[in-house]
């Protein structure tokens, strides 16, 4: 079977769009560095080897692409050997013996609290306030902020398709709560099936969308790299904060399949409680503590 046909019957198995179109531009991406590698016969199904990816994936690490880039095709790469072994396209995983990409996390970097409030000050459009509602209150990735429907909005909670397919929910923080009963009210034809926010064709917000209507937010109040995550790191950040939480609890509203990637929020609140400590005025200038503290 053609290599190309394989990617092209294999993404349609993927539920979620974002997935999907990041399948096929690894499969692809890979596709035409076989064909440079092996010329006319690269378009095959069993050029997809073990020797192959790993090549590929050494090739990678040589133009200095970043581990998180080479993790994520080397998780296409096993999705799609497992789905050509159960299709009988190939009669082993080739990538099933490949050792993993060890990843090295990134600190997540939430708005600072002067820089939360200017962009909460900015005076938007109700459909644009609801959607910075969203993000900072519910702590949505864009494309399932983007994607909201009517009947995902519920009296106490908000579900929505997280990171894989799956369906996750989170309590409506009540100032959110206010705001988007309004917008739906006012704004739509509260039939489940409609998109909150939609363009004038009635799609939802992909994106992109989200990214530039967010990075104009951060022009506009003077903040940079005003990207969607932001805004996610924020409600991690500030959930992990709040008096009586615990791990579970933010791994639960963050929608984390992991708790690891919920426990790196930790140490940016230990930064943070390390900024306030470096702050205290007895500390100014002295190396010894103040008298009567021993």
């Amino acid at each position: 079977m053609r290599f190309s046909d394989a990617v092209d019957d294999f993404v349609q198995t993927c539920r979620s769009t974002q997935t999907r179109a990041a399948y096929r531009s690894d499969l692809r991406q890979f596709l035409k560095w076989l064909s440079g590698r092996s010329g006319a016969g690269a378009d095959s199904i069993t050029k997809f080897t073990k020797d192959n990816v790993v090549a590929y994936l050494d090739e990678l690490r040589g133009r200095s692409r970043a581990d998180s880039t080479r993790h994520r095709k080397l998780a296409c790469f096993r999705q799609f050997g497992k789905w050509a072994v159960d299709e009988r396209l190939l009669t082993s995983d080739p990538v099933a013996s490949v050792k993993g990409i060890p990843r090295r996390r990134r600190l997540p970097r939430p708005f600072s609290l002067d820089e939360a409030n200017r962009i909460m000050a900015l005076p938007l459009n109700s459909t644009e306030n609801a959607l910075r509602s969203v993000l900072f209150f519910a702590g949505l990735r864009a494309t399932p902020a983007g994607s909201l429907k009517v009947k995902q909005i519920h009296p106490d909670r908000l579900t929505y398709i997280a990171k894989g397919g799956h369906e996750r929910s989170v309590p409506l923080f009540p100032g959110l709560k206010d705001i988007l009963w309004d917008y739906l009210a006012s704004h739509t034809d509260m039939k489940g099936e409609t998109f909150i926010f939609r363009n004038s064709y009635g799609r939802p917000f992909s994106r992109r969308k989200v990214e530039q209507l967010t990075k104009a937010w951060g022009q506009a109040a003077g903040v940079p790299h005003c990207i969607p995550h932001r805004f996610r790191h924020s409600f991690g950040t500030e959930l992990l904060k709040a008096e009586g939480s615990n791990l579970r609890q933010v791994q639960e509203a963050m929608g984390h399949a992991d708790i690891s990637s919920t426990a790196i929020y930790t140490q940016v609140v230990q930064t943070d409680l390390a900024k306030t400590i470096a702050k205290l005025p007895f500390g100014q200038g002295h190396n010894n503590p103040p008298r009567g503290s021993q």
